[in-house]
């Protein structure tokens, strides 16, 4: 009886075992699958951002796209992308908008001190520029629509870094009267630049042609739309953006 239970407990071990084993290489097999790397998209953007602040003029700029699609469906990709954009701010009373101390309690007086001296002069002028850069997890759906023409649709989401950064450029003279002559010089003044993190979520489309089973060139449009739920995302100017591209997309 005890031969009997033992080998009895034994088969049943090995029973599992084997169960186990079998499902460790079905499920290997099925995530192999799934991450393998389908298709590879590079793409440069024009971009145009909107902005609640009033102040704020224009935000425009370019960027570029990658992104890492894995096939799961024979429609559908589920893929990872990042994405870089740099804007130009055109902001009105940008250093006072900007409430920088340094300049508020220091370097405007001597400024303003500066500019009422008959002998010197300086113009003042300020540049402002916004770095983003997303981190995003995308669904996109494939169909062929005509020929080797593609229709691609997508929505995603993901995080955000900005940095905004602010600087002056000074332009000085100094007129030395017993010479007859002006000295003249510039640099740039950098304020302390201003980042975070936020939300992103988007949505887009784009046509592709397929010229063949190992590349394709397409055009699209996104829009992004950031969400502001954090205490240091309050200097991030846009609310959301809308970015034409052009990418290549390489099948493996």
């Amino acid at each position: 009886m005890r031969f009997a239970a033992y080998h009895q407990q034994k088969s049943l071990i090995v029973h599992q075992m084997v169960i186990m084993l079998g499902l460790f290489l079905a499920t290997n097999s099925v995530f192999a699958k799934i991450l393998t790397p389908s298709d590879l998209t590079v793409g440069f953007l024009t971009t145009k951002g909107s902005t609640a602040d009033l102040t704020i003029q224009s935000l425009s700029g370019i960027g570029f796209k990658a992104e890492l699609d894995f096939h799961l469906l024979p429609t559908f990709n589920l893929g990872i992308a990042t994405t870089q954009l740099y804007y130009t701010i055109d902001q009105t009373d940008a250093i006072k908008n900007w409430n920088w101390p340094y300049w508020q309690k220091i370097y405007g007086s001597v400024i303003s001190s500066v500019q009422n001296d008959p002998y010197y002069s300086v113009q003042v002028i300020p540049y402002q520029n916004l770095k983003i850069k997303t981190f995003d997890l995308q669904g996109q759906v494939n169909r062929r629509i005509w020929q080797k023409l593609h229709c691609q649709l997508l929505v995603g989401t993901g995080l955000v870094w900005y940095s905004r950064q602010l600087y002056i450029e000074e332009k000085w003279q100094k007129y030395y009267p017993s010479l007859d002559y002006y000295y003249r010089y510039s640099f740039h003044n950098y304020a302390d630049p201003r980042s975070g993190w936020l939300w992103n979520w988007k949505v887009g489309a784009a046509l592709a042609w397929h010229f063949s089973p190992k590349w394709a060139l397409g055009l699209g449009v996104e829009y992004l739309q950031f969400e502001k739920n954090r205490h240091d995302s309050r200097y991030c100017p846009l609310q959301s953006t809308l970015t034409p591209k052009i990418f290549v997309r390489f099948d493996y």
